[in-house]
Order: C-alpha cells, then structure tokens, then sequence
C-alpha cells in the first residue's frame, strides 16, 4: 500500500522535532516550535505522540525567562538501540549505543581478513548476538545496525565494489547477508564518511557547518559534510585521499593507480618503513605479520 501524503507529512514533522530534541541534548517545547518554524499546537501534539512511544521524556523545568519556568523533553535513552560495526582488514569493532548515541557495550576481534564473506558475515552476526546478550539489550528495541568498511561501495545495495581484503569480497552483497543473519536492517556505509558525519551527530560542529574529516585506519581516507549531509558521489568513495596518486613512477596500487599517497603514508606502509629501523621496531614491538 502506497504511503499517504498526509501520513509521510506527518513523519517528516515527527522526524523534524525529534531531531531538534536531539541535537539541543533537552529543549522545551516553545523552543522547538522556535526552531522548527511549526506552530504550537503542532509540537505539543508530535511531543505528546514521542511521549507515548516511549521515545522523548519530560526532564523538569527549564530555566527562569521571566514568566512560568518550561518544561523541557529530552530522549528517552533506554527506548531504542543500535548497533555499529567497523569490518576492516585486520579487525572488527562492534559497538551498540543508545537512543542519545552513548556507547553501552563494545567488543573486537581478529578481522575477516583470512575469511570468505561467507564465514565471515555469519561470525559477524553471531558476536553482535553475544553482545546484546551480554548487555541485556531488549533486542525488540534494536532499530538496525550500521556496517562501516572501505570503498568503493553501492549502498543502495549494500554491496562492495573492491577486491578488498580479498577477491571473494568484490561484489558481495554484505549489508543484505549480514541482515539475513541477524533478522535486523543492515546499511553499509563508508568508514570515513561514518566519521565524518559522527562528528556532526555528537555536536562537535555546528548544524550548517562545511567541513572535512580525514580518517586513517588500514588506509587514508576522508569524508566531507555539507549541512548535515555527507558529500558522497557516486560510490560513497569522494574523497579517497589515500589514492591520490603522488609518484607517476610508483608502484601500483591495489586500485589500479599507480604511486598512491597511502603506499608512502598509509599506516601498512609507515609500518613496513618501521620494521626497517631494528631499534625502531624493537622498541615499538611491532610484530611484522
């Protein structure tokens, strides 16, 4: 059945106040019809509907302006979870956080690198499992989870369009595996896009701020933020600093460019130039495999 007008209206509105509680951490309700342009009448009622879905609480009074104090709302952190995951070459970190993005359970282990998708995905699944139990995660209150690796990627697809780690991955549909899995939603994103966009979510820049993010983690990467909306492009991979090529005589690239930025600078190949100092290495107990 198509959505109504009236109704994708009415979940836009819900969406708007909502985000607006979110990002003022607790606000009143005159407030957020300051903020939102909507008419009183329209936030008490939205507010009124969060309330009852359990997912924005009253808070007390605000402070003093001169006339009776407000009440303010804030989120109901308990009411929703989600969960993160950083699938990267050599690790993967899991994380569920709460409705107000507080981190409540984390875990890491050895990444898939050694793994098909089909062993890894299933490992994948099994530990965010073990995770949420561990945390005593009501796991009807888990709204989905966000799957976080290099580029380039389809996210429309969820699926990732690199031979990274290795070949089986190209191609593979990772977001729609992983949710078969789970039973739970699955976007797929870029790593350092997911960063990028992070900072604005916890409110380390202003809501209309133009800024860029550069992200190292087995590679260089960048993501770049517009207003509250990442720049992408058409593989969510705009701004791979780490492929840049930097040397036309260099060696190739595993994406196919020759004399990349991150053969020189990337955290394998600050790495393999450390091993290549003994005392540097030895007093840096770096491990060469």
């Amino acid at each position: 059945m198509a959505t109504s007008p009236i109704w994708a209206s009415r979940r836009k509105t819900r969406g708007l106040v909502f985000e607006v509680i979110r990002a003022a951490r607790a606000s009143s309700r005159v407030e957020i019809a300051e903020a939102t342009g909507l008419t009183s009448a329209t936030v008490s009622e939205v507010v009124r509907e969060l309330m009852a879905d359990g997912l924005v609480v009253e808070a007390g009074r605000g402070a003093p302006t001169g006339g009776k104090p407000r009440t303010v709302v804030t989120l109901n952190p308990q009411a929703r979870y989600s969960v993160g995951v950083q699938l990267e070459r050599n690790t993967c970190v899991i994380v569920v956080v709460d409705l107000t993005g507080r981190q409540v359970a984390r875990t890491s282990f050895k990444g898939p690198a050694v793994m098909p998708p089909e062993r890894a995905l299933p490992l994948v699944a099994s530990q965010i499992e073990a995770l949420l139990a561990t945390a005593e995660v009501d796991r009807g209150k888990v709204l989905g989870v966000g799957l976080v690796g290099y580029g380039p990627q389809d996210r429309r697809t969820g699926t990732l369009l690199t031979p990274q780690p290795t070949e089986a991955w190209l191609d593979y549909p990772v977001a729609g595996r992983l949710s078969e899995c789970l039973g739970l939603p699955v976007l797929l994103d870029n790593d350092a896009a997911a960063a990028a966009i992070g900072e604005y979510w916890l409110g380390a820049v202003g809501p209309r701020s133009t800024y860029g993010c550069i992200y190292m983690a087995t590679g260089i990467g960048g993501g770049v933020v517009v207003a509250g909306e990442v720049y992408r492009g058409s593989t969510s991979n705009s701004v791979e600093i780490g492929h840049i090529s930097i040397d036309v005589d260099g060696d190739e690239c595993t994406c196919g460019n020759v004399g990349c930025l991150e053969s020189f600078a990337g955290p394998p190949a600050v790495v393999r130039q450390a091993l290549g100092v003994p005392d540097l290495a030895q007093r840096l107990a770096l491990d060469p495999s």
